[in-house]
């Protein structure tokens, strides 16, 4: 009996710790940031966009994630000492929660931004992370909550782990590209060891999204992310939307033998803006979790009153610059 605790305890941390580092946004255009360190301040001000998802609402204890995430440019305060370019920081703070078992991810963040032509910008960051790996044996449905096989149920530190990212934004196209964990860091914790060392799969983000102007209020927008963990084939996103005035999104998407998603958001108090998205699950799990709920709030800077001229934002709904 205790050998099948512990492999529980091992299946339960393999699961938390790929899912700490590929979590999925179906918003992931709202702020670019969460998925890729190069977006860092992309947009000459501060932004900090709050997030929440849970996925599978209809099973007992379904997964969450939480997101809270900050960046800023030194482009306002120091753009006049570089010709070509700008600097940007962030943090970014993850909470995983899936059944008894938890991650919590914080990572720092710089980039760098180099203007290439008008309004176009390729951009390089990287983020440095630590993550804690636990399960929770008081949550755990156990006969004998004092089982001497739960006594070994530490939790698990990994750090450093790398992320670089790399981005290019026009004012009708947006380009991205994040590896996470690239030199695939193995798990180890502060004492009694369970699965550890154990190699953490490197995670892959690819995103394009392309606007279509259609005249000064109207813009029109089609994008796509693909998600590559190691552990499974590719999930690949496909959103198609419309966006009025800056103020108002809707976007309907599909990821491919997944799910199908809607999406809304919306600007108010100047420069907040809310999003809503619902997600029906189209995969083998519909069985169990048929609906995911995420919202998030971005509260930017740099939004004003000024009429919306379209050919200054990029497509991930940012300025260009």
């Amino acid at each position: 009996m205790k050998s099948l605790y512990l492999i529980v305890i091992l299946f339960s941390c393999s699961i938390v710790s790929h899912s700490q580092t590929s979590w999925q946004f179906a918003q992931f255009q709202l702020d670019p940031y969460m998925l890729n360190p190069a977006a860092a301040g992309i947009q000459p001000c501060h932004t900090v966009t709050i997030g929440h998802r849970r996925q599978y609402t209809t099973l007992e204890r379904s997964m969450s994630t939480s997101i809270i995430a900050y960046n800023m440019s030194t482009e306002e305060s120091g753009l006049k000492k570089f010709k070509k370019g700008w600097h940007g920081f962030g943090g970014l703070a993850v909470e995983d929660r899936f059944g008894s078992t938890s991650s919590f991810t914080f990572s720092g963040a710089y980039s760098y931004h180099l203007r290439l032509r008008k309004n176009q910008v390729f951009s390089a960051g990287t983020f440095l992370t630590v993550n804690r790996l636990a399960f929770q044996t008081n949550q755990a449905r156990l006969k004998d909550q004092n089982d001497p096989a739960f006594e070994y149920a530490q939790p698990l530190y990994l750090f450093p782990l790398f992320t670089p990212g790399l981005t290019y934004s026009s004012p009708t196209w947006y380009l991205s590209l994040s590896v996470w964990n690239l030199f695939k860091s193995k798990m180890s914790g502060f004492s009694n060891d369970i699965g550890s060392p154990a190699d953490l799969e490197r995670m892959i983000y690819v995103g394009a999204q392309k606007t279509f102007i259609a005249d000064d209020y109207n813009s029109y927008h089609i994008g796509s992310q693909l998600r590559y963990t190691g552990m499974a084939l590719p999930s690949i996103d496909i959103q198609a939307g419309w966006t009025f005035d800056q103020n108002f999104t809707t976007m309907l998407g599909y990821r491919v033998q997944d799910a199908v998603m809607g999406i809304i958001q919306f600007r108010f108090l100047r420069k907040f803006k809310f999003g809503y998205a619902y997600e029906y699950n189209l995969s083998a799990f519909s069985a169990v979790g048929q609906h995911t709920h995420e919202i998030a709030i971005s509260i930017n800077s740099c939004f004003t009153d000024e009429p919306f001229d379209p050919r200054r934002y990029c497509p991930a709904y940012a300025k260009a610059h």
